[in-house]
């Protein structure tokens, strides 16, 4: 029998388990050695427990067993001496040592902060003193006064952001300020070696440093400004300057030092309450990142284009689908055409149990078109799949390979998730083909390995380490298939980590809200409309990743009025969903975190689910549909809708997660003041999450609670790749500080300020005279908010109430109205249904009237004629339980939403099922003089099922193919029934079994049931 492979992750769970045997076996011999029952009364009587327990201890740490070994033995001990002594009614004592691993962050306040802030404080004594002393200041002790503020006062503590400032100065880039609060604003580009949200392949790696300077660091600002100083030399020459008028030594090391404690200078500001976790971002020792100029505009002022669905909204581009189309895109090697086959080999991973099957047919017909690479890509991707070894052969022999290279490369790569497989084929495939598109009529791609690869490389960012390894495993493929040399690029300085710091504002996303309505695509009902505007406030709201989103269950929304959510994976087979990380399963307090319109808006959605449908089915479906959404039904208006209201815009639908991580930590740690200005929270929002979440005053569970609501272990993460408004908000904390100068100190460092009669004043009287005189760019604010809670989409039902319930015109899924006839058929009362659904019970009283009457018809042996069994039940509605059945059901009323209840032809049909339909059979049997009425009944019916599930039996008297030319529908034949006398039978087969399916009587009975009784237009 052929050795079975398992996926990386079985395996992963296999040595678990096998780890976990081996320690418990361990742990059960040293028990066996030392704690038999025996040995412990022994012990007890000699009075040598202690000497024994110390005997274990001792043999633990002579075999250096693992800490988790040893923590789960101590467990085990402690439950033996407890069973012990429950036993032999005894006293031993418990072992004490427990073992508890948590690592803590060595203290921010300690001895050495301490004397360090001493010798900051000295530094800035005689830095005040300097100020007063002097006479006059020259150009380059003006320039280290900026500097050295920015330093002591302002948050900069890093070579490089204070050599972008000292650039940002020189080329007298503008300084901005947001007006509303007069927050001064200056966007710096400093070099970063290893993290940064600004890449370009002539320049070292860069980051977005948001500089609030503070109103000291400002004053000297405005006397550069003034006194036209140019700037010439480094900050360490300019810093060396005013330590040489304090009469302090600064060597290069002491330049570094002085960066380094230059945070315990921020805590110690009067009024400044700045958060440690604040500090160590502004010290460079929390990797975070800003906005970029462009990002922050696009933000916090976005320039919102007028809607226009002719031109936005254009049908989804049609994927590459038919055999002509794939050939003529395998033949013409234009950019264009390969990005086609990108996306034919896209298209087949929709049907992943198909997927092998449809992959290897297309490398089979296409050999002769595929250029070398488009080849080299199939090939490798084809191998992932693990063939079978016959497929292989195929393969090998058209492409000329060798097959035993072939089936060793398969047989080293682990067996990997048809999902993972995808995600491997995204991150490679588009740009391989861009840029290998260059040496296709090279005669040896191998000779150019290196280029395709450094260019692939080129722009990467956050996944360029990910991107690497996944070329070295490519590149393996080619080096044992097509003889490519050894791997052409070294690892080295490929680590970086590159966030994307976009947010969306709450302006841009109510717009979008506003407008989502409006997105016309067959696609999409105007229910699922209505439910992408809730998948979308979710997301803005909690910050959840969509794959959590769609993951959900409607049994993990939590309580009556949906408060809460519970992210978690599930394992089965039948219904898996894995979270990103093990940290990612958490609850969220939904009425909480979203606003009271839009709770309520999404607790009537679960309202609407859970009585519609099971608690295990997803809680997010399109409309009459209880499948999985695939993400790209909810990216792609996303992306279209923003694509038309904010044209060259950079957002995807994860920036959602980012926006959301940023509106709460301003939520979390500033007033509401703030907090109003960035985002579209009201005040009572505000109050409450407040309110409800923050537990402690202490500054650092704000960013664990953060970073729980977001499903990080700790705020590491949320600070490196989500947080970009972090430099801001500790900007913010920082000027609150507020010094008092003497009114002589002011104007000898700008003399063109006018100085008040007081003699001391705060710095804060000066801000408008110093924002003029540096003619700042004022960041206008967002209009007024649109109050998204109103806007609903176009979801009403018709006037003349003749839509067919179940159908998107009604409002009502059709789940919903299957339970309810169900439990109509079972003799509940329609009163009691109204009151449990909310159901008008004009309708339900119609319902059951049809019941009653289905129920009453008899055939001419005075026999029921719908009801399945009179002996145990009156039931008429036969069970849908096969998946098969389901989606049959599903696809019929997806077909009926264009169609009245009044349709002559829908009341013709079922006038013919009424008259022809008996409970022993599951078709319609016509007899041969009955063809004309066969025809009018398919008229009706034929297309609300699909066509490959129509048959048709025919007896011995009738001729096959005559029938079939007269009958103008496609039904597939089963041959000679033996069992008819001279009729045919008109019935839906399963494709599984070839057995009759029960949903053909099903769907007619509730055409009969929900469509009124009218008489047919015979003529």
């Amino acid at each position: 029998m052929p050795k079975q492979t398992k996926y990386a992750h079985e395996r992963r769970a296999n040595n678990r388990d096998q780890k976990r045997i081996k320690e418990r076996i361990q742990i059960q011999a040293i028990i066996d050695e030392f704690l038999s029952f025996e040995q412990l009364q022994q012990a007890q009587r000699s009075g040598s427990i202690v000497t024994l327990f110390e005997q274990v201890s001792q043999h633990l740490d002579q075999h250096q067993y693992s800490f988790a070994l040893k923590k789960t033995f101590y467990q085990q001990f402690r439950k033996r001496i407890i069973q012990y002594n429950h036993t032999n009614d005894a006293d031993l004592p418990l072992p004490t040592q427990h073992l508890v691993s948590i690592q803590r962050t060595p203290l921010f306040f300690n001895e050495t902060w301490l004397e360090q802030s001493k010798s900051i404080s000295l530094i800035k004594e005689k830095l005040l003193r300097y100020w007063y002393t002097t006479d006059d200041f020259t150009a380059d002790e003006s320039i280290g006064n900026i500097l050295i503020c920015a330093i002591l006062y302002g948050g900069i503590s890093s070579l490089s952001s204070l050599e972008a400032l000292l650039h940002h100065l020189k080329q007298q880039y503008p300084i901005y300020q947001i007006s509303k609060i007069q927050l001064p604003l200056i966007f710096l580009e400093p070099q970063s070696s290893h993290y940064g949200d600004l890449y370009d392949p002539k320049q070292p790696l860069k980051k977005s440093r948001n500089f609030v300077p503070d109103r000291l660091t400002l004053l000297w600002v405005a006397r550069l400004k003034t006194q036209k100083i140019d700037i010439q030399s480094d900050c360490y020459t300019y810093i060396n300057c005013i330590f040489k008028a304090l009469a302090l030594p600064l060597s290069p090391k002491q330049f570094n030092q002085l960066l380094q404690t230059s945070s315990h200078s921020w805590m110690q500001l009067d009024k400044v309450d700045l958060s440690p976790a604040l500090s160590l971002c502004l010290s460079e020792e929390i990797e975070t990142c800003g906005l970029s100029l462009s990002a922050f505009k696009r933000y916090l002022t976005p320039h919102l284009a007028i809607f226009d669905s002719q031109q936005a909204l254009k049908p989804l581009p049609k994927i590459l689908n038919s055999a002509e189309k794939e050939e003529q895109s395998c033949k013409d090697h234009s950019l264009d055409s390969l990005i086609g086959l990108h996306k034919q080999i896209l298209k087949f991973f929709r049907n992943s149990d198909q997927i092998t099957v449809e992959l290897r047919n297309f490398l089979l017909n296409q050999q002769d078109h595929l250029p070398e690479n488009a080849k080299r890509l199939g090939l490798w991707l084809y191998s992932l799949f693990h063939p079978a070894v016959d497929d292989i052969e195929s393969i090998c022999k058209l492409y000329q390979l060798d097959q035993n290279k072939y089936l060793r490369y398969v047989a080293q790569q682990q067996k990997i998730r048809h999902s993972s497989i995808y995600s491997y084929y995204t991150k490679l495939a588009e740009t391989w083909l861009l840029h290998s598109n260059d040496f296709i009529e090279e005669p040896d791609l191998n000779d150019h390995l290196k280029t395709i690869y450094s260019r692939m490389l080129t722009g990467v960012g956050k996944s360029r380490s990910q991107k690497f390894d996944l070329l070295k495993r490519f590149h393996q493929f080619q080096q044992m298939l097509f003889n490519a040399e050894s791997f052409p690029l070294s690892g080295a300085g490929l680590r970086v980590h590159s966030p994307k710091a976009e947010i969306i504002s709450g302006k841009t996303f109510q717009y979008l809200l506003s407008q989502l309505s409006q997105y016309k695509h067959s696609s999409y009902t105007a229910h699922d409309l209505e439910m992408l505007s809730i998948v979308y406030t979710i997301a803005f709201r909690t910050g959840m990743r969509i794959n959590e989103i769609l993951g959900m269950r409607i049994k993990d929304v939590e309580g009556v009025k949906a408060s809460s959510i519970w992210i978690r994976p599930y394992r089965a087979k039948h219904q898996q969903h894995f979270l990103k990380t093990d940290s990612a399963e958490r609850n969220l307090n939904v009425q909480i975190l979203l606003s009271e319109e839009e709770h309520l808006k999404f607790q009537q959605y679960c309202k609407a689910r859970r009585s519609a449908y099971s608690s295990n089915d997803y809680l997010f479906t399109l409309w009459n549909s209880a499948g999985r959404i695939k993400p790209y039904l909810v990216t792609t208006p996303f992306q279209k809708l923003l694509d038309a209201i904010l044209p060259n815009h950079c957002y995807s639908f994860h920036s959602l997660r980012h926006s959301a991580t940023n509106n709460l930590a301003m939520i979390l740690t500033m007033d509401y003041e703030s907090v109003s200005i960035f985002t579209d929270y009201s005040h009572e929002h505000y109050n409450l999450i407040r309110s409800q979440l923050l537990r402690s005053s202490t500054s650092q569970n704000s960013w664990y609670l953060l970073a729980h609501l977001l499903g990080h272990i700790d705020p590491t993460e949320t600070f490196r790749s989500y947080l970009h408004l972090a430099y801001l908000m500790a900007g913010y904390q920082l000027r609150k500080f507020d010094p008092c100068l003497d009114r002589t100190v002011i104007q000898k460092i700008c003399p063109v300020l006018k100085v008040p009669k007081q003699h001391q004043i705060a710095l804060s009287y000066y801000d408008e005279q110093i924002a003029q005189t540096l003619k700042v760019k004022s960041i206008t604010m967002p209009d007024e908010y649109i109050n998204t809670s109103k806007i609903k989409a176009d979801v009403v039902q018709a006037e003349d109430n003749n839509f067919i319930y179940g159908t998107s015109k009604s409002s009502y899924p059709f789940p919903l109205i299957c339970k309810i006839l169900k439990k109509l058929d079972q003799a509940y009362t329609p009163q009691l249904l109204s009151q449990q659904y909310d159901f008008p019970i004009e309708t339900l009283m119609l319902w059951q009237r049809n019941i009653i009457r289905l129920k009453q018809l008899k055939n001419r042996k005075n026999r029921a004629r719908f009801i399945i069994d009179v002996d145990k039940s009156e039931r008429i509605l036969p069970h849908i339980e096969t998946a098969e059945e389901k989606y049959v059901l599903e696809y019929f009323f997806k077909q009926l939403n264009e169609l009245r209840r009044d349709d002559a032809n829908i009341l013709d049909a079922i006038h013919i099922f009424e008259t022809k339909a008996n409970i022993s059979h599951a078709g319609l049997i016509f007899n041969s003089a009955d063809l004309r009425l066969a025809k009018r009944f398919l008229r009706g019916i034929y297309c609300l099922v699909p066509e490959k599930y129509w048959q048709i039996a025919i007896s011995s008297e009738i001729s096959e193919e005559k029938l079939m030319e007269r009958l103008p529908f496609k039904l597939q034949s089963c041959g000679i029934n033996s069992s008819l006398s001279n009729s045919f039978k008109i019935e839906l087969i399963s494709q599984k079994n070839a057995k009759s399916l029960g949903i053909f009587r099903y769907c007619l009975l509730l055409l009969l049931l929900l469509c009124p009784p009218l008489q047919p237009d015979h003529s």
